[in-house]
């Protein structure tokens, strides 16, 4: 019984936790698109364009949709891969990743195809919140 007495306290602790985490993002609807954006970022659309930034612009998501063109999305990452030169190309559930290095700025792609759009969704920094963000995108 004591066991379960001190799993209480980690278990409230964690359901607190995740709540705040999910309560510092709002769903946001940006051009095509739909993502949840952390609290205090900058977001912008233009054309097929629309990025999510924070405040210090250190780190973001973009997003374009483009038609996928009958072509799925392991095809498009390989080939964006091969573009940029990126590195350790991997499936992200029914998507793929890649990293890259541009010019010193580091980053990642995401590549998602829904309803036959493309969506090349690139991380730019580190973070659980470029992440969740990159994640949370889908079309509208």
């Amino acid at each position: 019984m004591r066991e379960k007495r001190g799993m209480m306290p980690a278990l409230a602790l964690a359901l607190a936790l995740a709540l705040a985490a999910s309560a510092s993002a709002a769903v946001m609807e940006l051009g095509s698109v739909r993502m949840a954006v952390p609290e205090g970022w900058i977001t912008q659309t233009q054309g097929p364009v629309s990025a999510a930034l924070a405040p210090d612009q250190s780190r973001g998501v973009t997003v374009i949709v483009v038609p996928a063109q009958g072509q799925d999305a392991k095809s498009l990452a390989e080939a964006g891969a091969r573009a940029v030169n990126g590195t350790n190309l991997r499936a992200e559930g029914e998507a793929w990743m890649f990293s890259f290095d541009q010019n010193g700025q580091k980053g990642s792609m995401l590549v998602r195809v829904d309803r036959d759009q493309a969506m090349v969704i690139t991380l730019i920094g580190e973070g659980a919140d470029v992440l969740d963000t990159a994640l949370s995108v889908e079309l509208r």
